[in-house]
């Protein structure tokens, strides 16, 4: 083959699967890349809702978890206590920082028995 071709043929061949198969392979991390943008856009916009809903008081106690994890999405983290006849959970969400904004918050939301009872942030 390096007969034939000459050296620098063979290189030109070469660098070109290379970047032809490099290629390809950057499509699924760019379309991972933009489902990540996605996931944080919402973290934020859920956030963003959460701290409205607060200051608006549309926020009330008594929802049922399912409605705030449907209106506010999956917490950050979960922290459970329970006995065989309550349970008690605190959903943490956190601020995404972003380059405009450098204060990092946490907003708590406390669950008795799966209905709201009071949130902190």
């Amino acid at each position: 083959m390096f007969e034939i071709w000459g050296r620098r043929s063979c290189r030109a061949f070469l660098f070109f699967c290379l970047i032809s198969l490099g290629g390809c392979a950057l499509v699924p991390n760019r379309e991972a890349r933009l489902k990540r943008q996605e996931e944080f856009e919402k973290k934020i916009s859920n956030f963003n809702k959460l701290i409205e809903d607060m200051k608006s008081e549309n926020l009330k106690k008594g929802i049922p978890s399912r409605a705030a994890r449907e209106a506010y999405g999956e917490p950050d983290d979960t922290l459970s206590s329970g006995s065989s006849t309550s349970k008690f959970e605190i959903w943490c969400y956190n601020k995404i920082l972003t380059k405009n904004d450098q204060t990092w918050s946490q907003i708590r939301l406390y669950f008795s028995d799966d209905k709201l009872i009071s949130w902190s942030y």
